[in-house]
Formats: structure tokens, C-alpha cells, sequence
């Protein structure tokens, strides 16, 4: 750090998590999160004043694409100061010299925290990695911030077929509980954008909202929120839906509308629930079967041995009716097994009944696959 300028009492992170060996896609991700958490957090009126000096470590691309922004113009080195020419006062004097003093500490400031957020970026590599963007002269890295994380993300940040898939499965069948705060899914969501983002795949803000749309669309408990967001006028951006889902979160949690037994995620867990007391009862009773058929196995080769030759016919019509009896419990067993299953197929038909209510939504839903194909397809080829 340097003596003059201590950002410490700013950062949320003084120190970035380190990668060693290998940096990977979620490595990265990390990464950028805490580089951009540490430079919004030094406040700044470049750039229009909102977002600090994350300026820093985006792209112009990625800047210029936030709400509020304007171009930043760096502070410039305002070079010795220099005695003003022409006749000038003390009081003219001592005013240029204390605005020439203010722009130096401007200027100086900023080329520290840049520094200063540089060095936190290089110290969480093994040197290795950083090796192809060197001088080969100085073996220093001069080029800026952004320029670095763009290479690390081109780099090492993409995904295998395989990995890109598990995502997004992951993702599309994430558990949402609408009893509980529309920002756990909302978070969820960013975060596997910012993924997509480190691989190269970037989401467009209308692909995101799909993304949303298409699990809250999942539960009836939002209903009359996708209906107004659907109502509501284009352009509509990722930021918007988030104000949106928030908004209504709270009016729901007002008049106590939040309830999981409307969810997906709570039939399913009596389907599963119902399963497994059907699998329970079905094994009890194939038990039970079992040992009484072996009492009764034991019972009758206990008194074939003490049985004399001339009862040789009556034990074989015996073990006759044995082969009955296992016939007849297995028939049993099988005439569970069927009325279990017909429970379970109710069951689904019930739950198909109830969520058909919801296809007022069905558009949204079901264009997410063709919207985030071509994103998706990036990875793939």
C-alpha cells in the first residue's frame, strides 16, 4: 500500500482471495466480484459519481452500458506550477497555487488507487500466469486493469460443453421457494450470468429476464406480477425486473400472500413424500410375506425327517400346496406394486391439473430455450 494514500479503510476486501495453480471459470468470477466491490467503494465525480471508480475495472463496453454514466476524463498531471504571468497579487498568486495543488492530489490519488487496485489484481496469481502479457523488456505488466481481466477471461475463463450444460440445469431447475425472498432467486440468477459472462457468453438483459420469468412462472403465488410486468411498456432491462419482483415481494409479504404450498417445490416434495411411504409399504408387506412362508418351510422340513416312508405322498402333495402359497404371495406382492404405482400416476394427474391454471404465463416460459440458444451455443462450438 502506499504511505500516502490508504484505501484500506474502503475496501470491503483488503486482500483478494488467492488463486493457486490453474485459474477456472468460478475463480475468476470471484475475482472480478471483489476487484469491482473495492473500486465502487472509493467514492469519485468522475464518470457521473454513481458507481465510484468501477470504472476501473470494466470495459468501455461494459461501462457505457450501465444506466447514469458518462464518459470519464481521467485527472491529468498538472506538471510544476508556475508563477502566473502579468502583474498578479499575492491573493491571485496564492489562489492558482492551492487550485494547481488540489489538481496534483487529484491526479496523484487516482494513479495510486489505480496502483494500488492493479497490484491487489497481479498478487493473486502465481507469477506463471500473468507471463504471457510481461514486457519482455522491463518484465513488468503496463497494461491497464481492464485489459487484464479481459485476458484472463479469454484466457482461462472458458467452460467445457460439459460444464456449461451442468449450469445450466442447474439453474433452470433451481428449487425457487416462494415463501421465502425474491432475492435469493434474483441473486442466483446474477451470478450465473456474471458465469456466462467469464466464459465468454455473455447474457443480454432480455435473456436474464427469460431466465427469471420462466421459474418465478413456476409457482402461482407471483402471478399478478407477471401479468404487470408483462403490461408494463418496453424497453424493459434486468434492472427493471428486479425493482419489479422486489415491489411485489413486499406488497406480498404485507397482506401475508408469501405461502409454499402454492409452489412446485412443495407438490413435489409430497409426490416424493407419498412415494416413498408406497415403497415403505410395499417392502412391510413383502417382508412379512417372506417369513411367513419360511416358518412355514422350516415348520414342514422339520417333520419330513420325522415323517416314515409310507407319508411320502401325502409330503409331496404338501410341498404342492408350498408352491401354491408362493405363487399366491407373489401375486400379492405384484397387485401392491400396481395399486402403488396408479397412486403415484393420480397423484402426477392432480398436480398436472393444478399448474394448468398457470398458462396465462406460457409464452414467456416457453420461448426461454430459443431466446438462450444462441447465447449457450457460443460455449458449445
Amino acid at each position: 500500500m502506499s504511505s500516502t494514500y490508504n484505501f484500506d479503510d474502503y475496501f470491503p476486501h483488503k486482500q483478494l482471495t488467492k488463486i493457486p495453480g490453474h485459474p477456472d471459470t468460478k475463480s475468476l468470477q470471484t475475482l472480478v466480484k471483489q476487484l469491482r466491490r473495492n473500486a465502487r467503494s472509493v467514492n469519485t465525480s468522475l464518470g457521473g459519481g454513481q458507481y465510484g471508480h468501477l470504472f476501473l475495472v470494466l470495459s468501455d463496453l461494459e461501462w457505457n452500458a450501465l444506466p447514469n454514466t458518462v464518459p470519464v476524463v481521467e485527472p491529468q498531471d498538472p506538471g510544476p506550477f508556475t508563477l502566473p504571468g502579468g502583474r498578479s497579487t499575492s491573493a491571485t498568486v496564492a489562489l492558482e497555487k492551492e487550485q494547481h495543488a488540489e489538481r496534483k492530489n487529484r491526479y496523484k490519488k487516482f494513479q495510486a488507487l489505480k496502483r494500488i487496485i492493479k497490484n491487489q489484481l497481479v498478487e493473486v496469481f502465481d507469477p506463471v500466469f500473468l507471463d504471457p502479457i510481461r514486457c519482455g523488456v522491463t518484465d513488468m505488466i503496463t497494461s491497464d486493469i481492464s485489459t487484464i481481466i479481459t485476458f484472463l477471461k479469454s484466457t482461462y475463463g472458458e467452460l467445457s460443453v460439459d460444464e456449461m450444460e451442468e449450469e445450466i440445469a442447474e439453474i433452470k431447475t433451481f428449487p425457487f421457494d416462494p415463501s421465502g425472498s425474491v432475492d435469493i432467486l434474483l441473486t442466483k440468477i446474477q451470478t450465473h450470468s456474471e458465469l456466462c459472462d467469464i466464459a465468454g457468453a455473455e447474457m443480454t438483459d432480455s435473456q436474464i429476464i427469460n431466465l427469471a420469468y420462466f421459474i418465478i412462472n413456476k409457482t402461482p403465488t407471483y402471478k399478478q406480477a407477471l401479468i404487470e410486468w408483462n403490461a408494463m411498456p418496453d424497453p424493459k432491462t434486468w434492472l427493471d425486473f428486479k425493482k419489479h419482483m422486489r415491489a411485489k415481494y413486499a406488497e406480498l409479504k404485507k397482506v401475508k400472500g408469501l405461502t409454499i404450498r402454492e409452489s412446485s417445490l412443495h407438490t413435489s416434495d409430497m409426490v416424493t413424500e407419498l412415494k416413498t411411504h408406497q415403497t415403505e409399504l410395499v417392502n412391510e408387506v413383502e417382508t412379512r410375506c417372506k417369513e411367513n412362508l419360511m416358518e412355514v418351510i422350516n415348520y414342514t422340513a422339520m417333520h419330513q425327517e420325522a415323517q416314515p416312508a409310507t407319508h411320502r405322498h401325502d409330503q409331496n402333495n404338501m410341498s404342492s400346496e408350498l408352491d401354491n402359497l408362493k405363487q399366491q404371495v407373489q401375486v400379492l406382492t405384484n397387485q401392491i406394486r400396481q395399486q402403488s404405482q396408479s397412486n403415484t400416476s393420480n397423484s402426477n394427474r392432480d398436480r398436472n391439473v393444478r399448474f394448468s391454471r398457470q398458462t396465462n404465463f406460457s409464452n414467456n416460459s416457453n420461448n426461454f430455450e430459443n431466446n438462450n440458444n444462441t447465447n449457450y451455443q457460443h460455449i458449445s462450438n
